[in-house]
Formats: C-alpha cells, structure tokens, sequence
C-alpha cells in the first residue's frame, strides 16, 4: 500500500504523511502521541476533510470506506436492530450479518436502545454496523478503547479473521501498542503530522529507543501446544522452549504474546524454583540507560527479542553486561 495525505489543519498543524508498506500488508497499525496526527490521517482518508488531498492505493474514488470513532456516533432514535437494518440496507453484498453479530457480540444487544448502552456495548455496534455495511476498507479510531481487555481481544480476534477472509483492508489507530503488535501485520509511528517510521511489526519494535521504554513491547511467537484444559493455559514453542498463556492470539496454528518490559524481571540462575511460570533463557545483548535511575536490558534468543526494564541499581548489583546468558521471567498473561 502506498499512502500520500496533507491537509492543513491550523497555522501551527499540518498533516503531511508519506508511507509505502509491503504487498501482503492487510492491517496497518497508527501510533504515536496525542496530536500527532492519527485521527485527521484517518478523516482524510474517509472523505471527511475537503480541503484535504491525499492518494492511497488500498482506496479508489468506488471503494467503500467503513469508519468507527471512539465515540461511535451511533443514531439515538433506532434501537442496535435498527441502525444495524439500516447499514445492511445499504450494503454492497449480502454479508453474513449472523456471523459478525456473533463476531462483535451483539447478538444480546439488538432489542436495546442505544440511550441505555455501555461505553464498551456501543463500539462494539458500531464495528458490527461497518462490517455489515460491506466496507473494502476499515478505518478504526481507538475503536476498542471501551471494551475490557478480555472482551477487547476476542472482538480483535474475530475482526482479523473475517477482515482476511472477506479482503477487507484495515488501518487501526490506537495507544495500545499491544493490540496493534498482536494484530497488526505492519505499524506507522506519528509525530507532529509526519510519518516518522514505518514497517513490519517485529522490526519497529525491535528498534526501541530508551526514551519510548514505557510504551512499547515485545512479540514472542511459535507453534501451539495442546491446550491445557485443567489449568486453562495455552502452551506454545519459542526458540525451543516451552513457554505458556491465559489468552494468546493463535492463527494458523502459530501463537502469539506480548511482553511488557516493565513485567520482565532478570534472573541469573538457569534453574531456580519461581511462581512465575514463564522463564525464558535468554542472552543480553545490550544495556542502555532509560529514565528515572533504569536500565532498559535487550534480551535475544535466535530471531526472538525482548525487553526489561529493571533500575540501575538492580543492574549494578548483577553486574549485568551484553553477552551474559540470563532466565527472562514475565507473569502469565
């Protein structure tokens, strides 16, 4: 996909991005701060800024372009039914509206009126009505900020499914840069109105500055295990070790997980009794210093990367340095 958009938003703002992403990219992940530019990015591509001009190959002057804001400006005078009828109304195809009720979760809800809907209930209707409406493209505006962290991911899951299945183009923005590692097949980095960094998941992640430490995290994969039904826990193979989650995101057999540096701790021992299921031999690779007296540790096993963060003093006591072979350890999640 190839992306050109400006619009000049005030004298001190103007949108200006540039990005190209690799051919079998399908879901596009936005992040960066607050006023960076994400929202209006996605405003101009939906045809809601006219003074705005932009060329992106995923869309054409026939494509039907889906949008859900955070808000999700849903109509207060139809019951969920009803502004779900009326998307279907204007729908290219008929879609499977049963399966994506399913998907979004609705099902329990299409009698409600959208007055008495939660938060997390509302966006959640507003992704079923532009599913329904048969988009060729998804443009998402912190589209799950509302839903639990559980209920968040299973909607995300069941979206990256059907959005592959159906060839629906998705662009996601979003703070939580675990949603956009987990389902994201490519990520662009904001700041003020500018495309700053751009590429697949795994390689902007890897890239990690000691300044962004706290708002970052890591993917480690590998092929599933059997499912554990007595514990409820998902055991998969990363660099040949055994590793272990609640609510990992599986896709043609492969598992995946997010770490957070801030949930690594470091332990030198190979074998060493712990609460903490997860241990992850590992090497470290390099030390850097991050803010407020931390360290933010790089820690690689063969294609894998993750990272800790851990103080300065914690470092110092360990005698920590690039090249020791240590156990990562992280709560299962």
């Amino acid at each position: 996909m190839k992306l050109i958009a400006s619009l000049k938003v005030s004298t001190d703002f103007t949108l200006d991005a540039q990005l190209s992403t690799n051919d079998d990219c399908q879901f596009l992940g936005v992040m960066g701060p607050s006023g960076a530019g994400k929202s209006s990015l996605l405003r101009v591509l939906a045809n809601l800024e006219p003074a705005s001009s932009y060329q992106c190959s995923w869309t054409s002057p026939s494509s039907r372009i889906g949008l859900v804001f955070q808000d999700s400006l849903l109509f207060p005078h139809l019951d969920v039914a009803g502004n779900l009828a009326l998307a279907q109304r204007y729908a290219k195809s008929n879609s499977d509206a049963s399966e994506i009720f399913q998907g979004c979760q609705c099902e329990a809800l299409l009698e409600r009126q959208v007055t008495y809907l939660s938060g997390g209930e509302r966006q959640r209707v507003a992704l079923c009505r532009a599913l329904v409406n048969s988009p060729d493209i998804l443009l998402l505006d912190e589209a799950f900020s509302a839903m639990d962290n559980a209920l968040s991911q299973q909607v995300q899951q069941f979206l990256r499914r059907y959005c592959l299945k159906h060839g629906i183009n998705v662009i996601m923005v979003s703070h939580d840069i675990s949603a956009l590692a987990l389902y994201c097949d490519e990520l662009a980095s904001m700041k003020g109105g500018r495309i700053i960094r751009s590429g697949p998941v795994n390689q902007m992640l890897n890239n990690v500055t000691s300044d962004q430490a706290e708002n970052t995290v890591a993917v480690l994969s590998g092929p599933a295990l059997e499912f554990d039904e007595a514990h409820q826990i998902t055991p998969f193979l990363c660099e040949d070790q055994v590793l272990y989650a609640r609510h990992p995101f599986v896709e043609d057999g492969q598992a995946k997980i997010t770490v957070d540096p801030r949930d690594v701790s470091i332990d030198l021992a190979q074998q060493h009794a712990s609460s903490i299921l997860n241990g992850f031999t590992c090497e470290v690779r390099a030390l850097r210093p991050a803010a407020a007296g931390q360290v933010l540790v790089r820690l690689a096993r063969g294609q894998s990367q993750l990272f800790a963060l851990i103080s300065e003093l914690s470092a110092s006591r360990m005698k920590l340095q690039a090249g020791d072979t240590v156990t990562a350890r992280f709560k299962l999640r």
